[in-house]
């Protein structure tokens, strides 16, 4: 119980360097080797941008995978492919699916969730979905 405790505690930035992380060369927000969610979602340099609040814990993978735990949410997640994209967060795919997986939880726990904010993808990723809006999480998909 006290390592879940930890685990939810907010990220503290590094004495050095803060939140930069000099080999991905953007700010990178850890705890206990899990990433943390960025509070400032207006920050330049933002990258998790998973999590209803700071508690929220987790990791993403090569390719496009993702997991985390947020327990504000009650929720769970995790996300793998079998088909590799060049994104090492948000992966459109994995993106909407995070966004419906948050829809769900707000309205079965009947929960107020930041779900604009959710919805928000890094700007990378908002980028490459203006390209390919099949893949955005608020077009309606037709059969």
């Amino acid at each position: 119980m006290e390592a879940l405790e930890e685990l939810q505690k907010p990220a503290t930035g590094s004495r050095r360097g803060g939140w930069y992380d000099s080999v991905l060369l953007f700010e990178f927000p850890l705890s206990l080797c899990f990433w943390k969610p960025v509070v400032d979602r207006e920050s330049p340099g933002r990258f998790c941008c998973f999590g209803s609040d700071e508690r929220a814990f987790g990791t993403g993978g090569v390719g496009g995978s993702m997991a985390f735990c947020d327990p504000n949410a009650e929720l769970s997640y995790c996300y793998l492919m079998n088909r590799c994209f060049t994104f090492v967060y948000d992966d459109p795919r994995e993106f909407s699916l995070r966004v419906a997986a948050y829809e769900c939880a707000n309205y079965f726990l009947d929960k107020s969730l930041p779900l604009e904010q959710l919805r928000e993808p890094h700007y990378l990723t908002r980028k490459w979905v203006q390209r390919h809006p099949i893949f955005s999480p608020m077009t309606p998909q037709t059969n």
